[in-house]
């Protein structure tokens, strides 16, 4: 018997009047969506098999493995116990092991349903466990009193989720009540970018009163009386929205869907081209252009290495309110860099016309920017930085161009690759 089930049956048989009586109800049957990887997969319905998998040490036989697949790290268990049943709480023993990626779940919705198509939001599940390098296990449970005949289980996690048992535990001697409301939203999944809209329809079965109350979490975009979601008009970052439908005639019974809002890339350009953005060469002028998102431009950064970080590279912070440019130390601390005394850089359509104010150069260990070639034009809200950039011999090789840029709005943008450049 799995470990679980030994402590309740202790807790029982000695502590009578603490513990009532429960068991955990097996299941004729149950699905996951999507279904386990083919690598750690779920063949003879592990998660009903009551062995307590996650006991055996660092065996990974009698567990379901789940990837971050494209569905974004969520994992959807239905089970259904057969008949209707007072249930008590639902639990879920996963493990954690984060020297090979396998994390406890972040969450654990639970929704209940008397048809198997009517769904009812009932509670959300934190693990609160603590993640371990090595195996170790837990459970995730919510306690809760309802009265169902099918469960879903939804779970939110990163890199790999493993599970080993779902129990619904409840008390199969009492006879259950009558069916009450149920409530389900359709659909239960979409992807809007930032202005689109989207029509959510709610089913209330169990009462002639089928009105519902629609609300959003977090409060991002809005939603009408009659479903109607709209994504706010600029978003910069993907996020996900849960909406919900509140039955006005029982006001316990929810049901929710997810919509994840993606910035409109096609619309913004923040920053880009570089131009040249691939060769080869010493020394050589490039020109990186940035334009705002909303406001105006607070910092650009561009930066010149195989691999995104300022140590050992070609770091260059360009300050638009001031047009000075600092070059990056480039010392052995890649996240606590320094910087070099700034530079103004020439404001026009071309090179200097004129001798430019000291320094007239900037250098580090792997570069060197020449400020008597180099200038800054500001066409309309945005910019174009010219850099013309001397290169270290000792600095061979194919270095990655990389740049970033925040705006007034609070905008920023990193885009991890635009182009290369082939130091001789």
């Amino acid at each position: 018997m799995e470990a679980t089930g030994l402590n309740r049956d202790y807790q029982s048989r000695f502590r009578p009047s603490a513990v009532p009586q429960t068991t955990a109800f097996r299941f004729p049957f149950y699905q996951s969506a999507p279904g386990a990887s083919p690598y750690y997969p779920d063949t003879t319905l592990e998660l009903a098999d009551r062995t307590g998998g996650g006991y055996n040490g660092y065996t990974l036989t009698d567990w379901a493995g789940y990837p971050v697949e494209d569905t974004g790290g969520t994992v959807r268990v239905t089970a259904d116990l057969g008949a209707l049943q007072q249930i008590r709480s639902v639990r879920a023993l996963s493990l954690s092991m984060n020297n090979s990626g396998i994390y406890h779940p972040r969450s654990m919705i639970v929704e209940v349903s008397n048809d198997g198509t009517n769904y009812s939001w009932v509670g959300n599940g934190a693990s609160g466990m603590p993640e371990t390098w090595d195996f170790s296990v837990g459970w995730t449970e919510l306690s809760l009193a309802t009265t169902a005949r099918y469960v879903r289980c939804t779970f939110s996690h990163i890199a790999w989720l493993f599970l080993s048992e779902l129990e619904v535990v409840g008390n199969p001697s009492a006879p259950p009540p009558p069916a009450s409301v149920g409530i389900s939203v359709d659909p239960l999944s979409v992807t809007l970018t930032a202005g689109q809209t989207q029509q959510f329809t709610a089913t209330v079965t169990g009462t002639t009163n089928t009105a519902v109350s629609w609300s959003l979490s977090p409060q991002l975009g809005t939603i009408s009386g009659t479903g109607l979601y709209t994504a706010p008009a600029s978003v910069s970052t993907s996020q996900a929205v849960s909406v919900r439908a509140t039955s006005q005639a029982d006001p316990t019974k929810t049901a929710s869907a997810t919509a994840t809002v993606n910035p409109d890339t096609t619309s913004i350009t923040m920053l880009g081209p570089v131009s040249p953005n691939s060769g080869s060469g010493n020394p050589q002028l490039f020109r990186f252009d940035a334009q705002p998102r909303t406001g105006s431009l607070v910092w650009v950064q561009v930066l010149l290495n195989s691999t995104l970080s300022p140590a050992n590279a070609c770091l260059v912070y360009y300050a638009p309110d001031t047009d000075e440019i600092f070059l990056s130390r480039d010392d052995s601390q890649p996240f606590y860099n320094t910087w070099t005394d700034p530079a103004t850089l020439y404001v026009g359509d071309g090179p200097p016309t004129q001798p430019v104010a000291p320094p007239l150069s900037l250098s580090n260990s792997q570069c060197m920017i020449d400020v008597t070639k180099s200038w800054v034009a500001k066409p309309a809200s945005g910019v174009q930085i010219n850099l013309s950039i001397q290169f270290a011999t000792g600095w061979s090789g194919t270095k990655s161009i990389y740049m970033a840029a925040e705006d007034s709005g609070g905008d920023r943008v990193e885009w991890p690759y635009m182009g290369y450049w082939t130091v001789p």
